[in-house]
């Protein structure tokens, strides 16, 4: 498969990046799906049952590697909830660099509402990135 620049494609990420040449991303933005409300054979799942998808992460991280230029970096999106399952396996291939907070600002919602997300930067080992400035970043939700 021949690929196109600033082209969408609709394939699985695990089959579809293998088309990508080593070392040609420079950033990755990644926002996956935070497995909320998750089932397994028909039950409600929970957090315990995030360890199904581990090899499909740890697959997606190592190709990240691959096609991430030596200076690229990464950023990926996660909660509260899931960060503690995406950390040990990003941080196993990549190397977290920082641990962003996305400040959205005031969200409506009863009780303490969701208004953060947190977004894992990281890089190959031994890049040294130095872009200064805060981990929290305040900016409203598009």
């Amino acid at each position: 498969m021949k690929v196109l620049p600033n082209h969408i494609y609709q394939m699985d990420i695990l089959e579809g990046i293998k088309y990508l040449p080593d070392k040609s991303i420079k950033t990755i933005i990644a926002d996956p799906p935070y497995f909320l409300g998750m089932t397994h054979n028909g039950q409600k799942g929970s957090f315990v049952d995030l360890a199904i998808c581990a090899p499909f992460f740890s697959q997606l991280f190592a190709q990240f590697k691959r096609v991430l230029q030596d200076d690229g970096e990464v950023f990926f999106f996660c909660d509260f909830r899931s960060y503690a399952f995406f950390y040990p396996i990003f941080n196993s291939v990549l190397k977290q660099k920082n641990l962003i907070v996305w400040d959205k600002g005031n969200m409506a919602g009863n009780h303490y509402n969701f208004s953060h997300e947190f977004i894992i930067f990281g890089t190959k080992e031994g890049c040294n990135i130095n872009r200064g400035g805060s981990n929290v970043w305040k900016k409203r939700r598009v």
